[in-house]
């Protein structure tokens, strides 16, 4: 979560990234940098709650940073008034995400500012009343944000289980970008970001193939608690309709009583994933994968772990298989939808990958 907090927060300047941030439920704050909180999760239901404790122990904040997959619309709307009230900034760093009820936060910026993808859908209601109250107050609560007329328009337009993404491009084209929120550079504290290309197939509906949506993927390195490194993929997927996050990261299994080398975690955005069927490597982006020896399990909506297996002679040829340049993720939706998710591992993050898992060894 350090890790996260700083490369969100893009305030380090020359103040290093070195104690833990305090913690307001999804909210964090660095005594290091009292005038930036991070919003680096889900929008829970006492959110609005957990900002104003945040908001009254660090008075000096002027500028929140948004790293979410949204949540509770209610609780989005109150933090955004919140927000708005106060006068305080909003931005979405390169490497992050702000979707569904985030949004409402970001649109709340006094100065706003997208670099990295921003995602907006209808409102789900339980009931037809309740649907066009809540639609009458988002609509009015937007006006006085001053967002553009198309991206409500978009919004409006999306279907609840879809995404409109606006990368930082396009949020600056439609004005969605306005005023100066403080910049200055990135610090990592422990390896820089490495990108690559990342592929979602999705298969089509009509039996007839799949239908690809592009992205990209962010590579780094992080170390827990009891000193092991550990090795994050962060793959976004932009291409409307089918927007989403995963994260993707690799632990060496430290319970003995688990019949695993490693723990690979993944946690998707689209919590409509409701299977995960296996991981795979492969030297080329559009050939088929070979399968990795192990186990998944589900652990909530849209996570999962993958259990490595600790057997020798399959423990020798995954680590064999994780030398390739692309890693698949095969999963299923609600819907019955099979999907593939490729995204690549190059360069300097093929040499994080590998130094990281030689690090594992006793």
């Amino acid at each position: 979560m350090r890790y996260w907090f700083c490369i969100i927060a893009f305030f380090a300047a020359s103040v290093g990234c070195n104690a833990e941030p305090v913690r307001f439920g999804s909210f964090l704050v660095d005594d290091e940098r009292p005038s930036t909180i991070v919003l680096a999760g889900p929008v829970r239901h006492n959110a609005p709650i957990d900002f104003r404790r945040a908001l009254k122990a660090y008075p000096q904040i002027r500028t929140l940073a948004l790293h979410s997959e949204g949540g509770d619309v209610t609780a989005g709307l109150l933090v955004a008034q919140e927000v708005f009230d106060r006068g305080l900034d909003t931005r979405i760093a390169p490497v992050s995400y702000c979707y569904s009820a985030c949004a409402y936060i970001f649109f709340a910026g006094a100065a706003r500012n997208v670099e990295g993808q921003l995602g907006v859908h209808q409102i789900v209601g339980h009931d037809q009343y309740t649907l066009q109250v809540a639609i009458s107050d988002m609509l009015d609560t937007l006006a006085a944000f001053d967002v553009p007329a198309p991206v409500i328009s978009e919004m409006l337009r999306t279907a609840p289980e879809e995404m409109r993404v606006y990368d930082a491009d396009e949020a600056e084209r439609i004005g969605l970008n306005r005023g100066n929120v403080s910049l200055v550079s990135v610090s990592t504290p422990i390896d820089d970001v490495e990108r690559g290309s990342a592929l979602l197939l999705l298969a089509d509906m009509g039996g007839g193939g799949a239908v690809p949506f592009s992205g990209s993927v962010a590579w780094h390195r992080e170390m827990d608690s009891d000193g092991l490194y550990f090795v994050v993929a962060q793959v976004a997927i932009s291409s409307t309709p089918q927007a989403m996050g995963v994260k993707v990261f690799w632990r060496k299994n430290t319970d003995p009583s688990l019949p695993a080398e490693a723990l690979v975690h993944v946690d998707f955005t689209d919590r409509e994933v409701v299977t995960l069927a296996g991981i795979l490597t492969k030297q080329e982006e559009l050939v088929p994968g070979v399968a990795l020896a192990g186990a998944p399990a589900r652990l909530a909506d849209g996570s999962f772990v993958f259990a490595l297996t600790d057997d020798p002679n399959e423990a020798t040829l995954n680590s064999i298989a994780l030398r390739d340049p692309f890693i698949d993720l095969a999963f299923v939706l609600a819907s019955g939808r099979n999907a593939i998710l490729t995204f690549e591992k190059d360069g300097a993050a093929e040499v994080m990958f590998r130094e990281t898992l030689e690090t594992w060894v006793d």
